[in-house]
């Protein structure tokens, strides 16, 4: 891809702020100008979540989550994946591998591709000012070399899943406690 990479490794937050949400997207700005770096967009593919990323109009990953996965795996595919609707699988370059801790699970562990080679790594800022207003913020490493626009949006994208499971989870909670 053509996102920036750092040389040596950076790390940097994200906030709700950071972003943009339109109607059916979400644009991840540049703090400084203002520039848009790329646009998400959910969208469903055989029952499950799935997003593009997006630059200059042209969806330059996919990204979605494991079926089942202990880790919470999301996987960060290349262009504009297409998935077998039994096996989940596609022919689709995996770009990254996302996996959210046991306990905590928006600490999350970033590797390159399929393999075992860690290009990032996230933790949430539990006890800051946007915590105290609801607002999860992340603190984000991304390795020399590493793409970070890519990291960045699919760092979004994990957010927006966990916060789809944790309003799902609240809902059941919510449905059990009425019968």
């Amino acid at each position: 891809s053509s996102f920036p990479s750092p040389s040596p490794s950076r790390t940097m937050s994200i906030a709700g702020d950071k972003w943009c949400r339109g109607e059916d997207a979400i644009q991840l700005l540049d703090a400084d100008t203002d520039e848009e770096l790329c646009t998400i967009k959910s969208t469903f593919m055989h029952m499950l979540p799935t997003y593009l990323i997006q630059r200059s109009g042209e969806t330059v990953a996919t990204v979605r989550k494991d079926r089942v996965s202990i880790h919470k795996t999301i996987r960060v595919f290349e262009g504009e994946a297409s998935f077998n609707p039994i096996t989940n699988t596609t022919k689709s370059e995996c770009l990254l591998q996302l996996h959210g801790g046991m306990i905590m699970q928006r600490n999350t562990e970033i590797y390159k591709g399929d393999t075992d080679e860690k290009v990032g790594y996230s933790h949430e800022k539990r006890f800051d000012l946007g915590g105290l207003f609801g607002k999860d913020e992340y603190e984000v490493t991304v390795e020399a070399g590493g793409d970070i626009v890519l990291i960045l949006a699919a760092m979004i994208v994990k957010d927006e899943i966990t916060e789809q499971g944790d309003e799902a989870a609240q809902a059941a909670a919510e449905a059990a406690a009425k019968d």
